[in-house]
């Protein structure tokens, strides 16, 4: 349904008030740490025919107290947020979203364009959609807001179905551990301490790096040459 043929008082389910001659249909948090990006997405749904109030949050612990006090319908959740105890970004933030607010819809919109990343967030998180910052327009983030809230949709920008797709080539990468892996040599860490982050023996973590480098055509290597091929594939 296009924004301007949207008759809110034919949407159910939704908060109605009047508020300067429009609707509050929707109650949406924000969370996001960029001021620019905050107007930004406040602009684009001034410009609607939509009916919303909403909330902000900067940060893990500032989402958490406003996601105890307000049911909300939708939530537009930055990955890349500071963190607060056990939640250190968005990406732990998107479980206990779905943990205390089931029925919100959530649309995750991150500057993050590594494929490991966005299929780990494609496929655990499991959002109502994700859109790569750099891929959308103002338009495109509206079509993207009505298909999920009014048409009970999903969306996802052209850059998370190439890396699902390509992540799906590769059976190994599939499996939890082994994306997590490769992460973390990405990170600069060695044997002995991946062992310690991922609970494997040293044994273990060997193997899966043999598989790593089979996937990826290398017959002899180290760490460094899995990394190197791994940021050639955009993986990393």
């Amino acid at each position: 349904m296009e924004p301007s043929t949207l008759n809110p008082q034919k949407v159910t389910g939704y908060l109605f008030k009047s508020l300067s001659n429009r609707y509050i249909i929707m109650k949406i948090l924000i969370v996001e740490d960029h001021f620019a990006m905050i107007e930004g997405y406040r602009r684009i749904l001034e410009d609607t025919q939509i009916g919303f109030e909403y909330f902000l949050a900067h940060n893990c612990q500032q989402a958490i107290d406003v996601l105890s006090n307000v049911e909300f319908n939708l939530i537009l959740l930055d990955i890349n947020i500071p963190s607060f105890g056990n939640c250190e970004s968005g990406y732990d933030l998107a479980f206990i979203i779905k943990n205390h607010q089931p029925s919100a819809k959530l649309l995750v919109l991150t500057s993050y364009i590594d494929k490991i990343t966005l299929y780990s967030i494609y496929k655990e998180i499991n959002p109502n959609g994700i859109l790569v910052k750099s891929d959308f327009s103002p338009e495109e983030l509206i079509r993207s807001i009505y298909k999920i809230v009014f048409e009970n949709g999903q969306i996802f920008s052209a850059t998370v179905l190439e890396s699902v797709e390509e992540i799906k080539k590769g059976n190994y990468l599939m499996d939890e551990i082994n994306r997590k892996l490769l992460a973390l040599m990405g990170k600069g860490f060695k044997t002995n301490t991946l062992s310690e982050k991922l609970r494997l023996s040293i044994s273990s973590v060997d193997k899966r790096k043999a598989l790593i480098k089979e996937f990826m055509g290398i017959e002899k290597g180290n760490d460094e040459d899995i990394i190197v091929e791994a940021r050639r594939l955009g993986l990393l």
